[in-house]
């Protein structure tokens, strides 16, 4: 699902709106969000520069909400931030790597797509990830074929069989990500 879902950019990078005089403080106030693990407003995500916009459109507005922060070393961190889309449908769970020292983003990485499920599809997804250790993240995703002929009452017995498949993404202690599929 991730590797093969394109998104298509439907507003213009609005990156600029949130340039100031003193950059520095934006980022202080970023990192200082980020590490709250609470919520940020998405534009203070977009003034990173960092995220991937064949993965996410940057038309929706709002807060993001911070799932967690890790510390790597003394200066870089790493927090997964759960992107909403601007119809409300889908959030996309992205993996951002910060350099606190250095005052700058260092890469992002998404993690999982978390739309909506429709049960009584012949198919659905379902995407979950794992924290496994400090510099490494397991992604699970689960696609579950249904019967054609569902008559009965309790959805379990409507699951014809499931295929899961799990990979791995590594983040080093300079903050790079290296997906291990």
């Amino acid at each position: 699902m991730i590797a093969t879902f394109l998104m298509i950019l439907t507003a213009c990078n609005s990156k600029s709106d949130y340039k100031t005089s003193d950059n520095s403080s934006l980022i202080d106030t970023t990192i200082t969000l980020l590490k709250s693990e609470k919520s940020i407003p998405i534009d203070y995500i977009r003034a990173l520069d960092i995220i991937d916009t064949t993965d996410y459109p940057y038309s929706s507005k709002g807060n993001s909400f911070i799932d967690t922060t890790v510390q790597l070393t003394n200066d870089i961190f790493y927090s997964i931030v759960n992107l909403p889309d601007r119809f409300g449908l889908c959030s996309y769970c992205v993996v951002l790597t910060i350099d606190e020292k250095k005052k700058k983003a260092i890469a992002s990485e998404l993690l999982i797509e978390d739309c909506d499920v429709y049960f009584s599809s012949d198919t659905y997804n379902l995407s979950e990830y794992f924290i496994i250790d400090k510099n490494t993240i397991l992604v699970r995703e689960t696609t579950t074929y249904q019967k054609v002929n569902r008559t009965s009452t309790n959805e379990e017995e409507y699951i014809d069989h499931k295929e899961i498949e799990e990979y791995r993404l590594h983040i080093d202690k300079t903050g790079k990500i290296t997906s291990l599929r």
